[in-house]
């Protein structure tokens, strides 16, 4: 799914997991990897977000404050 979002131009993929071995190969697709047995994934996520320059100079008037995710996907498979 990581992958496939970035294909279809996502501008930042996060995957939240506690397999290192998944972790690794989100990064080498791209993604950025978040492992929530470190913390909170949603405070990492919002942390790396404000540290990331392009996201905040892309945003209107109004969207200072939004330092979540745009859109989410929940996919779990073998």
């Amino acid at each position: 799914m990581a992958y496939s979002a970035l294909l279809k131009g996502a501008a930042e993929v996060y995957v939240v997991d506690k397999v290192a071995e998944r972790l690794e190969k989100a990064k080498e697709v791209g993604a950025i990897p978040v492992d929530f047995i470190q913390g909170d994934p949603v405070e990492r996520i919002f942390e790396i977000r404000q540290k990331h320059h392009g996201i905040q100079q892309s945003r209107r008037p109004g969207e200072e404050k939004l330092w979540g995710a745009d859109c989410a996907i929940d996919a779990v498979g073998r």
